[in-house]
């Protein structure tokens, strides 16, 4: 997802997109909810500042002076629509019959229901990452939705990755599809990257007072 930026790997990098001064995109760059800096397109003009061109510099990505880059990276974005869940607290989800809550794990008891986002987190026709466990399995078979976009049907214990195309609605759910006696914990969602960017040349810089870290960029994938 992210081949060896600020040294290390990182599974979810969010973006959230805003206008920039001269209405181009401008792109907050986080791991997790630590924002790092911010992706700018690059104007032709800047790009000759530095001896190159929009075709070799698509963007640039600012970030805090002490940041450790790469040359080797690649900077992978993805979109808005991320979440985690380890269940720690019994909020944020409506639970249909034999739901509960309880102990770090989402329970099935011989549930033919859905454990549902109370407010749906996805975006019809995006595509998502989803990650979840099952454990403590007895019975039945549980199967993960992306609105009416339906994953596989899981009837063993196990850590289970699945790619899925969001549609009909925004909502996110398991479904207890036949008696389901099981844990469900450790969800991850994370919408597919849209852009995925080379590390070009990176210098250190100034804005105002403040020193800053500018990565020159190419984008070689959107997707």
């Amino acid at each position: 997802m992210i081949e060896s930026l600020f040294n290390t790997t990182y599974d979810i990098v969010t973006v959230s997109t805003a206008s920039d001064s001269s209405g181009g995109r401008t792109e907050t760059l986080s791991i997790g909810s630590s924002v790092k800096g911010l992706i700018v397109p690059v104007s032709a003009f800047e790009a000759a500042r530095f001896s190159k061109t929009t075709a070799e510099i698509t963007d640039r990505l600012y970030c805090g002076s002490g940041t450790s880059i790469d040359f080797n990276s690649r900077v992978t974005v993805f979109g808005d629509d991320n979440f985690t869940e380890d269940f720690a607290a019994d909020t944020g989800w409506t639970k249909g019959a034999g739901w509960t809550i309880a102990g770090g794990v989402a329970v099935g008891a011989a549930t033919m229901a859905n454990l549902t986002k109370t407010v749906a987190p996805l975006t019809v026709g995006s595509t998502y990452q989803v990650v979840f466990t099952v454990s403590g399995y007895s019975d039945g078979s549980v199967k993960v939705y992306c609105g009416t976009t339906g994953g596989t049907l899981r009837i063993a214990n196990g850590t289970y990755n699945e790619i899925l195309v969001c549609a009909g609605s925004g909502a996110f759910y398991m479904d207890g599809a036949t008696t389901f006696t099981g844990d469900i914990d450790d969800i991850s969602v994370v919408e597919i990257p849209a852009e995925v960017y080379e590390v070009i040349d990176i210098r250190n810089g100034t804005l105002g007072a403040n020193a800053h870290k500018e990565i020159d960029l190419k984008r070689i994938i959107t997707i």
